[in-house]
């Protein structure tokens, strides 16, 4: 017998049309408790790359499902912890990354040769329009971390 509203653990040979949706998932989480499988152990399984599970993996990729999933464990306290430990061990990796193919791409606005520098263009330099414009546009994740770090130590 299921937990939930006396029904049988063969639920599912019922049309669900009859069932409350709390029900249906009772019964399968059941189900699943039967065949001594998590729900995470389900969802991991089906969406794994073995090619006979590449339409579950399609369908919970596709979409926002997945951003869905991701945003009802971070309303859970201990879920948020968990996305937060799992973010934080990668994090660091992509913004490093993110910063360094930010300032490869930027290098000519840093680089001249002794012949650019010439008196003209020293009486024309403007701080704003020659480095900090150029560097907004093509650095924005660099500039987010510096941001960053400076408006912590002013607060």
């Amino acid at each position: 017998m299921l937990g939930y509203a006396n029904i049988p653990l063969l639920a599912w040979i019922y049309d669900p049309r009859y069932l409350a949706e709390d029900q249906q998932i009772v019964a399968i989480l059941d189900l699943l408790r039967d065949l001594r499988m998590s729900p995470m152990n389900l969802l991991l399984r089906s969406i794994n790359a073995r090619p006979n599970f590449q339409d579950s993996r399609e369908d919970f990729l596709r979409g926002k499902g997945l951003f869905h999933f991701l945003n009802t464990l971070e309303v859970d306290t201990q879920g948020k912890a968990k996305i937060n430990e799992w973010i934080r061990s990668r994090a660091l990796d992509v913004v490093c990354l993110g910063v360094n193919q930010e300032t490869e791409r930027s290098k000519d606005i840093f680089l001249m040769s002794s012949k650019q520098i010439t008196p003209e263009y020293l009486l024309s330099f403007d701080l704003q329009r020659n480095l900090t414009e150029p560097l907004q546009e093509r650095t924005p994740w660099l500039g987010r971390v510096l941001f960053g770090v400076t408006w912590e130590e002013t607060r």
